[in-house]
């Protein structure tokens, strides 16, 4: 049996993937958010899983194991999702300066910005085009 290191690396920006159906829900006074970023060792075999047509790149996975723990991100205010971003932004900032900061691509960073315009993080202060325009909210 063959094996092979994973080209696929998580970040931490990984967490607006899921935050973007949560943002009714944080920040709230009595929530935390841990975000683990791990190491995972999976076995996998090849085999028409759940889908209906036959793939080249079709596998099931037999197993799974944890194998590290590399850090544990706490969140539970805006300012903690605020510091994530680390460069400098232009005042105000679009979707675009946001996305070279974080050196992600736009359609990411539309994501992130939606999360925090949704959890309050930053306040719309108009448009260019159809682009919106933000600050970061006072905490």
């Amino acid at each position: 049996m063959a094996w092979r290191i994973s080209p696929k690396q998580g970040t931490l920006l990984d967490l607006f993937d899921d935050l973007v159906h949560f943002t009714r829900v944080f920040p709230h006074d009595r929530l935390t958010l841990e975000v683990a970023l791990v190491d995972i060792e999976e076995w996998r075999y090849p085999g028409h899983g759940r889908r209906r047509r036959w793939r080249l790149d079709d596998y099931q996975i037999e197993d799974q194991k944890l194998v590290t723990i590399r850090a544990i991100h706490r969140f539970q205010t805006t300012a903690d999702l605020a510091r994530l971003i680390q460069g400098p932004l232009p005042r105000p900032f679009h979707s675009g300066h946001l996305a070279e900061s974080l050196r992600v691509d736009r359609w990411i960073a539309q994501r992130i910005a939606y999360c925090f315009r949704e959890t309050g993080t930053v306040r719309q202060v108009g448009k260019q085009g159809n682009t919106r325009l933000y600050e970061f909210a006072e905490a």
